[in-house]
């Protein structure tokens, strides 16, 4: 994925809309900056449940499983 510095200017630190009413942000890049993606994933465990806490170190908070 590459992108470029215009893109970047119009880009970061704006809420974008996506679906649903969500929104994303283009952020963790850098302006001309190209990364290569592959499709290859290996899973580190099994999956996690995490919500939003504003009293956590850094705003999130692993749920409990039940």
């Amino acid at each position: 994925m590459h992108v470029c510095v215009a893109g970047y200017l119009s880009t970061a630190g704006i809420a974008i809309p996506a679906a649903d009413g969500a929104r994303t942000m283009l952020a963790g890049w850098d302006p001309d900056a190209t990364w290569w993606l592959t499709d290859v994933l290996s899973f580190a465990g099994p999956p996690e449940d995490w919500r939003a806490d504003d009293r956590a170190p850094f705003g999130w908070t692993q749920a409990a499983r039940h």
